[in-house]
């Protein structure tokens, strides 16, 4: 009887022993493909600013429509490009630990809307529709404030760097069972992407 007890504290010892390295492990491979992910962001940034400084002398001395208008699509999509690698690196320094979020339960629908108005008179100078669409008066998620205003901007300045004049810009902020989406979209596209945020109860 004590043998067998004896086995059975050993075998428990040495389960518990390989779950422990496994999860060393798997802590292992998180901060190596973290530390991918950030250092091939950083890769494709620098080539990418490189790219996006003539395309825009090109733009600006160009005369041919036809040379404007493929100038501009090359542009949007370096942009595109740029905004998915400042993801990346957001994502990598949130998962290797290097970025502290302090979250709070914030009314969204008040802040996007209070964000957005300080962007109308660019809109206006640059005759583009600004428009922010909520179904809900109030919806509360938990958020990092300081983070999401960084976000917040970052985003529409993007928006607004990528539509041309004349073009529209449209905030979506709708609920999704526990989750909120926050979709910004330029001239009709969902271009930028979305940001799910976790709803309050």
């Amino acid at each position: 009887m004590e043998q067998k007890n004896l086995f059975r504290e050993q075998k428990l010892l040495h389960d518990l022993e390989l779950k422990n390295i496994e999860s060393e492990k798997l802590k292992e491979l998180d901060l190596l493909k973290s530390r991918f992910f950030a250092n091939i962001s950083h890769e494709f940034r620098t080539p990418l600013t490189l790219i996006m400084s003539p395309l825009e002398k090109l733009l600006s001395k160009a005369e041919d429509h036809q040379d404007k208008e493929e100038i501009n699509i090359a542009k949007k999509y370096a942009g595109k490009l740029q905004i998915l690698i400042n993801n990346l690196l957001t994502i990598s320094k949130l998962e290797s630990g290097q970025m502290q979020l302090f979250a709070s339960e914030t009314n969204i629908i008040k802040l996007v809307n209070n964000y957005i108005q300080a962007f109308e008179s660019l809109a206006k100078q640059k005759n583009i529709s600004l428009n922010f669409t909520a179904k809900q008066k109030e919806l509360k998620a938990f958020i990092d404030k300081e983070k999401f205003e960084q976000v917040l901007n970052n985003l529409l300045s993007n928006a607004f760097k990528f539509t041309n004049d004349g073009g529209r810009i449209e905030v979506l902020v709708t609920p999704l069972n526990e989750n909120c989406h926050f979709e910004p979209s330029t001239d009709g596209e969902k271009s930028l992407g979305s940001l799910p945020l976790q709803l309050a109860d």
